[in-house]
C-alpha cells in the first residue's frame, strides 16, 4: 500500500494485514507480512524520493489550476515545485493556493504543456520552502553527498558544454546554460590581462596589427608616426578645403559662403585679376552670411621700381595701395585666426603685377561678433567691377 494512504494517525493504521495492523486482532504470525508490506511500501517511495504523493485527490479547474477537498495551503506553497499526473506528466511550480471553503484552489505554472480534465494525482517537490536542504539530508536520500556539498559526479547533464544556473528572468528552477570550449578558456583567466592574452588582444595603449591609436594633431602635423589613425576631429582640424574657383569678369563683389565654423585658417587666392577702375581692391570677412564692413586696421604698401605707395582702410583688408586699371594681378592672402577661442582674425599677403614689375604687402586685423562662416572680395569704391582672371578661397 503507498505511503501515502498511511494515516498520521497511528490508531488509524487498521486495515487487514499486511496493509494495516488491527488493534486485538492481528496474529504474531501476521507480523512478519506487515514488516515486509512496510519494507516494500518504503521501497517503493524511494524510487523517486524527491516527490511526495499527499494522497489528495485533485479536480480540474483550468489548463493552469485544479481544486483539492478541505484546507491544504499548508501543504502546497508558493513557489514549491510541482508534478502533476495527467494524460502525461506535466512538472511545474506552484503560484498560489487559496483556501475557499470547502476547497483549496491551487493554480500553477508549468514548464509545458496544461492541466486536462484527465488530472487524477498530484505531488510536490521534496522541499516544500524550495530552501537548501542540508548536505546530511540529501546524503539520506540519494547517498555519497557530503556535508553542504553536491558532488559533481551526482548532476546529470543532457549534452556537453552546459553549465547549471538560470537564464530566464525572474526567480525558478535551475536551468542548463550552454558554455562552450571557448567561453570556458575565458572563464578560467584570473585578470583582465590574463583574459586579453587568450582573446590575443594587447593592452589598450599598445600598438598591434587591425589595433591602433589615435594621433593628437601634433602628431599628425609632424608626419611622423605611421602607426597611429588621426580622429575625425584631428582630420577636421588638419585638412585643407578649396571652395569652387569663381570667374572674377564681372561684377563689384565675389563671395563665399559656408566656411565651416571649424576652419581656424582662410586663404584667398587671386589669379590674373584685373578691373574696370583704379579702386583698390579689399577683402571682408563675415559671420551670419554678412560681411562686416567696419573694424578692420589694415595697410598696403606698393612697390615698383623706386618708387612706393602707402594706404590704409577700415572698412576691409587692403590689398593693395594703388594699381592700373589694365595691370592683372596674382597673389595668395592668408586671413587666420590669431587664437583658438575667440573671433579675432589676423591677415597678411602678397601679389605681384603682371610685367609691370610692382609688387605688394599687405596686414592688417579685425575681431568678428561671432564665427567666421564667408568671404567677400570687392572694390574698395564698391562701384569698379572685375573684368578678368579668377579667385579661390581654401580653408584648414
Amino acid at each position: 500500500m503507498p505511503i501515502k494512504n498511511y494515516s498520521t494517525t497511528a490508531g488509524n493504521n487498521t486495515l487487514s494485514p499486511p496493509n494495516g495492523a488491527p488493534i486485538g486482532t492481528t496474529k504474531v504470525s501476521q507480523l512478519d507480512d506487515i514488516q515486509r508490506q512496510v519494507m516494500a511500501d518504503v521501497r517503493e517511495w524511494y524510487n523517486t524520493p524527491e516527490w511526495r504523493d499527499l494522497g489528495h485527490t485533485p479536480t480540474f479547474v483550468s489548463s493552469s489550476s485544479f481544486t483539492i477537498p478541505t484546507d491544504v495551503t499548508a501543504s502546497y506553497r508558493t513557489g514549491q515545485r510541482i508534478r502533476i499526473s495527467d494524460s502525461s506528466t506535466l512538472y511545474g511550480t506552484i503560484a498560489s493556493a487559496t483556501f475557499g471553503s470547502p476547497n483549496t484552489t491551487i493554480s500553477v505554472t508549468l514548464d509545458s504543456g496544461s492541466i486536462t480534465s484527465s488530472i487524477s494525482a498530484v505531488s510536490v517537490g521534496v522541499n516544500p520552502d524550495n530552501k537548501p536542504i542540508n548536505g546530511t539530508a540529501i546524503n539520506n536520500l540519494i547517498g555519497g553527498v557530503a556535508d553542504n556539498t553536491l558532488a559533481p559526479a551526482k548532476v546529470a547533464f543532457t549534452a556537453t558544454d552546459k553549465l547549471l544556473g538560470r537564464s530566464t528572468s525572474g526567480a525558478g528552477a535551475g536551468e542548463e546554460i550552454t558554455c562552450t570550449s571557448f567561453a570556458r578558456t575565458l572563464l578560467d583567466d584570473a585578470d583582465a590581462a590574463t583574459a586579453r592574452t587568450t582573446l590575443g588582444v594587447g593592452a589598450a595603449s599598445d600598438t598591434a596589427a587591425g589595433i591602433v591609436e589615435l594621433a593628437t594633431a601634433a602628431e599628425m602635423q609632424a608626419g611622423t608616426d605611421t602607426a597611429r589613425v588621426p580622429s575625425v576631429a584631428v582630420v577636421q582640424a588638419n585638412k585643407m578645403v578649396y571652395a569652387t574657383t569663381v570667374a572674377s569678369t564681372s561684377g563689384t563683389s565675389i563671395d563665399f559662403t559656408s566656411i565651416p565654423s571649424w576652419a581656424r585658417r582662410v586663404s584667398v587666392f587671386l589669379n590674373q585679376v584685373s578691373k574696370s577702375g583704379t579702386s583698390a581692391v579689399i577683402i571682408r570677412i563675415g559671420t551670419g552670411g554678412s560681411p562686416a564692413t567696419t573694424g578692420y586696421e589694415t595697410g598696403a604698401v606698393d612697390f615698383n621700381g623706386s618708387a612706393q605707395g602707402g594706404a590704409a582702410s577700415t572698412t576691409g583688408f587692403l590689398l593693395n595701395a594703388s594699381i592700373s586699371a589694365t595691370t592683372t594681378y596674382s597673389g595668395m592672402f592668408n586671413i587666420e585666426k590669431s587664437t583658438s577661442n575667440t573671433n579675432a582674425w589676423v591677415c597678411s599677403g602678397t601679389w605681384n603685377g603682371a610685367a609691370t614689375g610692382q609688387i605688394g604687402v599687405t596686414s592688417g586685423n579685425i575681431t568678428l561678433g561671432g564665427v567666421l562662416d564667408m568671404v567677400r572680395v570687392t572694390m574698395e569704391n564698391g562701384t569698379d567691377t572685375f573684368d578678368a582672371g579668377s579667385i579661390t578661397v581654401r580653408w584648414e
